[in-house]
C-alpha cells in the first residue's frame, strides 16, 4: 500500500539522511519525497490490503493505491524509527504503521516479556505478604480466645464464636490494608488528613501544634479501625475475588497501587 499527499515524521527522517548523503539542498525535498513512496505496510493478502485502503481514504488524510513490488533480500525499505539501520526484507520487523528492525522488535518484545514477568513477581509477592500478616493478628486473637474457654458449656461455645469472628475481622481488615480498598481509606483517613493539613500549613505551623494535629489523628484512628473491622468482613470476599483477578491478569493497574502504597 503506497500513501501520497502525506509525509510521515519517519519519511521526513529517511530524506532528511538521503539528502545528507547525497549533498542535497532543501529544494530537493520535494522531489526525493514524490520518488520514494512511504510504504505502510506489507502484505500477501489482497483482502487485507483492500480493507487498509478502503479505511485510510475514508479518513480523508490519504490516496491511496495499491501496488504489487518483488523485493529481494537487499532491497531497502527503509530507515528503521527507533535504531536509524537500514531494513531490508531480510531484517525487517514491523512495517504496520512505522518501520522497525528486527533486532529492535524483538528488544521490545524481550522487555515487554521481562515487564510483565517483574509485575507477576510483584503481585505474587504482595499477595503472599498480605495473606502472612494478615494471618498473625488472627492467630493470636485465636489462641487467646481458646485460652480463656471457660467452665461451662456456653461459656466455652461463646469463647469458640468469638475467637472465629475476630480472627476473621482481624485477618480481613489487616489483608486490606495492603490494597487501595474502602477498608483501608477509611482506616488511614485521619492520618491522611492530619498530613494534608500539615502540608498545608507549611512552615506557618508550630512544632507543637503539628505534634497535636497527629496526636489528634492517632486517637481518631483507634475509633476508624473499630470501624473498618466492622466493615472488613463484608468487604473481604470482593476484595479477594478482586485480588486473585488481577493476579491472573497481571494487572499493571495493581501493581502501581502496590508501589503508591509503599511509597
Amino acid at each position: 500500500m503506497i500513501l501520497t499527499d502525506y509525509i510521515p515524521s519517519d519519511k521526513l527522517f529517511l530524506i532528511k539522511h538521503i539528502r545528507e548523503l547525497y549533498g542535497l539542498s532543501l529544494s530537493d525535498s520535494k522531489n526525493i519525497s514524490e520518488s520514494l513512496p512511504y510504504t505502510m505496510e506489507y502484505t500477501t493478502s489482497p483482502d487485507k490490503a483492500q480493507k487498509a485502503k478502503e479505511a485510510l481514504e475514508d479518513s480523508n488524510r490519504f490516496t491511496v493505491k495499491i501496488e504489487e513490488a518483488v523485493l529481494s533480500k537487499t532491497t531497502a525499505l527503509g530507515l528503521c524509527t527507533e535504531c536509524g539501520k537500514i531494513v531490508t526484507v531480510n531484517n525487517i520487523g514491523n512495517t504496520a504503521g512505522k518501520i522497525i528492525c528486527k533486532s529492535c522488535k524483538n528488544t521490545k518484545e524481550s522487555v515487554a516479556v521481562m515487564e510483565k514477568e517483574i509485575n507477576r513477581d510483584t503481585l505474587k509477592s504482595m499477595f503472599r505478604i498480605s495473606n502472612i500478616i494478615a494471618a498473625i493478628p488472627a492467630i493470636a486473637w485465636l489462641i487467646l480466645a481458646f485460652c480463656n474457654l471457660g467452665s461451662t458449656f456456653l461459656v466455652i461455645l461463646e469463647s469458640i464464636a468469638i475467637g472465629i469472628v475476630g480472627a476473621y475481622a482481624l485477618f480481613s481488615t489487616v489483608f486490606q490494608l495492603f490494597y487501595k480498598t474502602v477498608v483501608r481509606f477509611i482506616i488511614t483517613l485521619p492520618m491522611r488528613t492530619a498530613k494534608a493539613f500539615s502540608s498545608e500549613a507549611g512552615g506557618c505551623i508550630t512544632l507543637i501544634l503539628s505534634v497535636a494535629i497527629y496526636l489528634v489523628a492517632l486517637i481518631a484512628s483507634v475509633f476508624t479501625f473499630i470501624a473498618g473491622l466492622c466493615v472488613a468482613p463484608f468487604t473481604y470476599p470482593f476484595s479477594l475475588k478482586k485480588r486473585i483477578a488481577n493476579l491472573k491478569s497481571i494487572s499493571e493497574n495493581e501493581v502501581d497501587d502496590i508501589l503508591d502504597i509503599l511509597d
